[in-house]
Formats: C-alpha cells, sequence, structure tokens
C-alpha cells in the first residue's frame, strides 16, 4: 500500500497558553486567532487556559510548553 502524502499529519505538539486577564483586549484576541489559524494547527494544537490572579493552584494542563 502507498502512503497518502498528500494528507496532513496531526500536529504533535501541545501548547498552552496561560492567560490571567480573559477581558477581550489585544492578548486575548491573538490567543483566540492562535487557536483556531489553520496554517498554525498543522503543526500545534493551541488551546487557552485562563489561570485566576493571585491563586496558588494552577490548573492541571496536559501540553509540550
Amino acid at each position: 500500500m502507498i502512503p497518502d502524502l498528500t494528507a496532513p499529519e496531526p500536529p504533535t505538539l501541545r501548547v498552552a497558553h496561560l492567560v490571567g486577564d480573559e477581558n477581550w483586549g489585544g492578548v486575548t484576541r491573538s490567543l483566540a486567532f492562535l487557536s483556531k489559524a489553520p496554517a498554525l494547527a498543522r503543526h500545534a494544537r493551541h488551546s487557552i487556559v485562563p489561570v485566576r490572579p493571585g491563586t496558588s493552584q494552577m490548573p492541571e494542563i496536559e501540553a509540550d510548553c
């Protein structure tokens, strides 16, 4: 069987963006773009993880960077 070289490989890199301010500002808009951009999705799975400022507990994150 000949492999289909036109099929994209699923991204293996998992990137978590930690956000302490979820207001709809420039950083939040940029991260929303990063998490949904098809060109970037070919290379990594981006997720936005809200983090409460001042908390000592971090959410459990499954990411490579």
